[in-house]
């Protein structure tokens, strides 16, 4: 998985429509145009209000494209066991956040939990806890 495309794509794009992400209000001020009126697309990203719609595309569209690299260049197993160690499955015993992180890109909860076994026991051979 090549995420340093996807994150200069991202990038690209919140110089594009004029977004950025700020935690605090000394983060707010660095970015503030106090001309424009701006509007929160959660996580921290903000984006003015005129041109936050476009953002959201373009970041849609670079995720977009991203799942299709990935898709193309790793096999399905690949992507599972991928996300399956990142997010720790192994040690919470639940495979949720995987399930969910995994629908964009069409995999389906029944190819996770059949995989899951196999991971579970490549976690135990190799000590993963």
């Amino acid at each position: 998985m090549n995420r340093k495309i996807l994150d200069q794509d991202i990038d690209s794009a919140l110089s594009t429509h004029g977004g950025f992400f700020a935690f605090g209000n000394d983060q707010m001020k660095e970015h503030i145009n106090p001309k424009l009126k701006y509007v929160s697309l959660g996580g921290g990203l903000y984006a003015p209000k005129k041109s936050y719609k476009q953002l959201a595309k373009a970041i849609n569209k670079a995720s977009q494209d991203h799942i299709k690299r990935d898709l193309k260049d790793n096999s399905i197993k690949k992507i599972i066991w991928r996300e399956l160690a990142n997010y720790e499955t192994q040690i919470s015993g639940d495979p949720y956040d995987c399930i969910e992180a995994l629908k964009p890109y069409g995999i389906t909860e029944d190819q996770i939990r059949k995989e899951y076994p196999a991971y579970w026991d490549d976690c135990v051979k190799n000590d993963y806890f």
